[in-house]
C-alpha cells in the first residue's frame, strides 16, 4: 500500500517463517534433552517422623525416601534413642531395596510415590484410604 515491493515483504516474511521454525526445532531439541537429564534428578520425596520407643517422647527418628523418575535413590532413616540417635542408609532401585524394609521406611516409600497412606484402625489392620 505505501509502494513497496511484494516480492520482498513475502520473501521477507518467508524468511522470517523459516528462522521461527529452525529456532522452534532448537528449543524443542533442548527441552528434550532437559528431559533426559532430569529423570535422573531427585523428583520424589517422603518424609515420615515417628517415635520407635513407647519409654521416649516425642517424634524425633525419621525415615527419609529421595528417588528420581524411576525410583532409584534412597532410604535414609535415622533413629533416636535416649543413648544417642544412629543413621543408616539404603539404595533404592525401582523403589526396591535390596536390604529389607520396615513398616516406616515402606510407608515413606508410599509417600515419596504418592500412594495412598496406610492407616491403623481400632482392630490393628491396616487399611488404605484413599
Amino acid at each position: 500500500t505505501n509502494g513497496g515491493n511484494l516480492e520482498q515483504v513475502l520473501a521477507s516474511h518467508l524468511d522470517n517463517v523459516r528462522a521461527a521454525r529452525e529456532q522452534g526445532a532448537q528449543a524443542l531439541a533442548i527441552a528434550r534433552r532437559v528431559e533426559q537429564f532430569s529423570a535422573t534428578h531427585i523428583q520424589h520425596v517422603g518424609l515420615l517422623r515417628y517415635n520407635p520407643f513407647s519409654h521416649t517422647g516425642g517424634d524425633q527418628s525419621f525415615v527419609l525416601a529421595l528417588a528420581d523418575n524411576d525410583g532409584n535413590g534412597a532410604i535414609v532413616n535415622s533413629l533416636h534413642a535416649r543413648e544417642g540417635t544412629r543413621v543408616y542408609a539404603k539404595p533404592l532401585v525401582g523403589w526396591e531395596s535390596i536390604y529389607s524394609l520396615t513398616e516406616d521406611e515402606l510407608e515413606a516409600i508410599g509417600k515419596a510415590r504418592g500412594l495412598p497412606a496406610a492407616v491403623s484402625n481400632s482392630n490393628g489392620k491396616v487399611a488404605h484410604h484413599v
